[in-house]
């Protein structure tokens, strides 16, 4: 009994795995393609280099003239995405997804420079931008490097590392939609029914030891190809719960929610509970299938010595404080 309940959980992890990397295939293509990571880096250095719209503090306070020799400026992320340091990052005319601190604040430098050629200290360049969010960002760094010209560039340097850090939560929290909705066309369109698939692995033998012995050959580093082939070996066996019956159609879907809504009720709770699974990503189900493949080759657990009375003429007695 308990060797049965190890393997059916390794043929679930497994199959959640193979799921999982599916996913992860799918958006990794699909994040390729909508170049999201070079998206959400350029939103991010154009909400840090925006200045057209002043801060609430700064919009109360009375219009004063902008300094002598201050240039016109709205956003220089149009400058920073157009200079040649940046223009080498990318990948083949596309805007890179990856910037050094260190090319933030050489090119920041540089455009701010080219704006106010008469200006050749650092905190100058800062003070004679127009008013707005950015001269607010830049002046506050500049104070806190007491106006010295390598001190405020370590300063933009980490005010860029700190933001990029944010930057990385936009774009998990991006590629997790779009895992999302991966996950459920993909477990909709296989009818990979979690309580069906672990029904199918409970009362058929054979298709229990086949997936399991197709979990103990997994590898971490399985591809998206390797996986479609592993899943397309197990439907072979032709005993696998995936996909939708022979003359499966969405009239009569519509029919089954007013004469069996409870089945069907069960049925989207099935599909659910895998899309979700398959969220906590390959490596966890990986190291979850591992795991209990160690359990299985170890055999049943020991069961635990009965516990002995203590014995007051022995001294060996300890009591409730001692063991706490």
């Amino acid at each position: 009994m308990f060797q049965t309940v190890i393997a059916v959980l390794i043929g679930m992890s497994f199959l959640y795995f193979i799921l999982a990397v599916l996913c992860s295939g799918a958006k990794e293509f699909i994040a390729a393609k909508l170049n999201l990571r070079a998206t959400t880096l350029e939103q991010a250095i154009g909400r840090m280099l925006s200045n057209g719209a002043p801060s609430s503090s700064t919009a109360a306070k009375p219009a004063t003239a902008s300094p002598a020799g201050a240039a016109g400026v709205e956003n220089l992320a149009t400058d920073f995405f157009s200079h040649p340091l940046v223009q080498d990052l990318g990948d083949e005319n596309k805007k890179p997804s990856y910037i050094p601190a260190q090319y933030f604040s050489t090119v920041l430098e540089q455009i701010l420079r080219t704006k106010q050629a008469a200006s050749n200290d650092y905190a100058a360049l800062i003070r004679n931008l127009p008013a707005g969010p950015l001269k607010e960002k830049l002046s506050a760094l500049a104070d806190r490097a007491g106006n010295e010209a390598e001190a405020i560039r370590k300063e933009i340097e980490n005010w860029f590392d700190k933001t990029m850090d944010r930057v990385s939560g936009w774009y998990k929290r991006k590629a997790q939609k779009i895992l999302l909705g991966i996950a459920f066309a993909l477990v909709v369109a296989l009818n990979a029914d979690s309580f069906v698939m672990f029904r199918a692995l409970w009362q058929n033998s054979f298709l229990r030891d086949s997936v399991v012995a197709a979990a103990g050959k997994a590898k971490t580093d399985i591809t998206s190809e390797q996986a479609k082939q592993q899943l397309s070996d197990l439907e072979q066996l032709r005993q696998l719960p995936l996909g939708w019956p022979s003359g499966f159609s969405w009239t009569k879907v519509k029919q089954a929610f007013t004469t069996d809504f409870s089945w069907w009720l069960l049925k989207l709770l099935g599909l659910a509970i895998t899309a979700f699974a398959t969220m906590l990503g390959a490596p966890f189900w990986f190291d979850t299938m591992n795991k209990l493949l160690n359990i299985r080759s170890n055999g049943s657990p020991p069961q635990p010595a009965p516990l002995q009375p203590a014995s007051a003429s022995t001294g060996t007695g300890r009591s409730f404080a001692a063991n706490a």
